[in-house]
């Protein structure tokens, strides 16, 4: 990530990317941009997972918020609902899942 806040002096932040150890195949910010959701691309050792993560812009920080982890697929797509109440999922298998991000879970229907 870019901290673009001085157009003469773009730099990356570095205490954003070092957590990402996978590639991402997918990230969403939710409305207001204080969450965002990392979606993981599964290797030999690692099932698919996706990392939410609280976003701290005076610190320049990500804290991780909640990790879904051993997800069956690759996620396909995602998105916060408008209230930011829940996070959609749908992997490349066509499992679609609601993430509760208040209670911290997960529901197959909604």
């Amino acid at each position: 990530m870019l901290d673009i806040s001085d157009d003469s002096n773009i730099h990356e932040i570095e205490s954003f990317t070092e957590h990402f150890s996978l590639n991402t195949s997918e990230m969403k910010l939710n409305a207001d941009e204080s969450i965002l959701a990392v979606a993981m691309a599964p290797d030999y050792e690692v099932c698919t997972n996706i990392e939410i993560y609280t976003i701290d812009y005076t610190e320049k920080t990500l804290k991780k918020y909640h990790n879904l982890d051993n997800l069956s697929s690759s996620i396909e797509f995602m998105d916060f609902s408008s209230d930011s109440v829940f996070l959609m999922y749908m992997d490349n298998i066509k499992t679609h899942c609601f993430f509760d991000l208040k209670n911290k879970a997960k529901n197959d229907t909604f």
